[in-house]
Parts: structure tokens; sequence; C-alpha cells
């Protein structure tokens, strides 16, 4: 018969037992719910962070797909009809106002450094696009560039250069160069859509005769 006055040394390792069978069955890791990472190290507990963030991501999509875009249509249809959006072309084409992005929460780095090379690697190499990069970290694209844009056009006008500018520094930090600088000093480098200038006739060297045969 079990000691129900006190625990003893069974008591945690039950309760252990308890919590991964809670976690197993609800899709996430044994850390994530019992905020116990005395049992592993950081290798363990970064793919326990990977895996649970595919489960969230995959219930992100299924609310997506049944909840919130069909909640949508519903609520654009009634707008519609009652006259609070003006869509001429909405009942020619419904679909095309239901094109939503939807963007649900992102997940931090766990290591930031190895991931944003991953990144980097992966967009050179065309297996992902940029907006895919920025869509896994909850941001939009269109949003992202419009910010970048007004702030380096703000650091240009105070002329302030930092080295996270691409188009001043390079990954290594160093200078970039740019036509019209010291690799243009004679002004001969080709413009991308530069059309070259036509070389020009040498003249035909002069012949003179003086008589003799």
């Amino acid at each position: 018969m079990p000691q129900l006055d006190s625990p003893d040394g069974q008591f945690e390792p039950f309760t252990r037992g308890m919590l991964r069978a809670v976690a197993a069955g609800l899709g996430v890791s044994y850390t994530q719910v019992s905020s116990d990472f005395s049992q592993s190290n950081y290798s363990s507990s970064r793919l326990e962070l990977l895996e649970t963030r595919d489960n969230y991501r995959a219930i992100q999509r299924f609310l997506i797909e049944n909840f919130h875009q069909p909640v949508f249509n519903m609520w654009l249809e009634m707008a519609v009809m009652g006259g609070a959006l003006d869509l001429p072309a909405y009942e020619a084409n419904p679909d095309r106002f239901r094109m939503v992005k939807w963007c649900p929460r992102a997940y931090g780095y766990v290591d930031p450094q190895k991931e944003v090379a991953a990144y980097k690697d992966a967009v050179r190499c065309g297996f992902k696009t940029l907006s895919d990069v920025v869509a896994e970290q909850g941001g939009d694209l269109d949003d992202l560039l419009k910010q970048r844009q007004a702030e380096l056009a703000m650091l240009d006008e105070m002329n302030i250069v930092l080295d996270t500018d691409p188009s001043e520094t390079s990954g290594a930090g160093l200078t970039q160069v740019r036509p019209g600088t010291s690799a243009d000093l004679f002004g001969d480098t080709q413009m991308p859509g530069e059309q070259a200038e036509p070389e020009q006739p040498q003249p035909e060297p002069e012949v003179i005769n003086d008589g003799e045969g």
C-alpha cells in the first residue's frame, strides 16, 4: 500500500512518467509541459523544441484553413452585401478578394548565428525565397522592405554608414566598391544596361611614292 502522508523516492519518477504521457498525447515535448530541463542537454532540448514547433505550425495551418479563412469569407460577403465595403468586382470574382495572407505567430531562433547563415545559404541556392524566410519569422516582406528602405534613406541623409548596409560594406566588413570610385578611375567601367561605344576606325597609314621603282 503506498504511503500517502509524504512523498517518497518514487514520487518524482511517477510524476515525470505521467507528464511524459501527457506530453506525448498533446504532441509536445516533456520539457515544454513540465519546464524540467534537468533530464536533457542542449542538443536534445533543441531537437524537442523543433519538433514541438512543427506540431504548433500544423495546428496553426489547421486553424487558418478550417476557422480563420471560412470566418473571413463569411465576413467579407456580409460586408459587401451590407454596403460596408464597396467592391464592384466582387460578384464577378469573389475569390480574388478572399486571397489573403495569414501571418501566424512565429518563433525565435534557437541558434541565431547558425540559423541565419542557413537561411542565407538557402536563399542563395534557391531553396527558399526572401518571402519564405520573413514569413517564418512572422513578418511580411513588403512591410520589411519598405521599413528597410526608409531606414537606409535616413542613414544616407544623415551621412551614417553602418556595417549592416550591404550597399556600403560586404559580409566581411570591407567597403563595397562602387562605380566611379577607385575601381573606375578612368571611367571605362561599363555599367549594367549601358551600351559600349563603337570603336572608331583607325586611319590607314599614308603611302608616299618617291618615284623610284
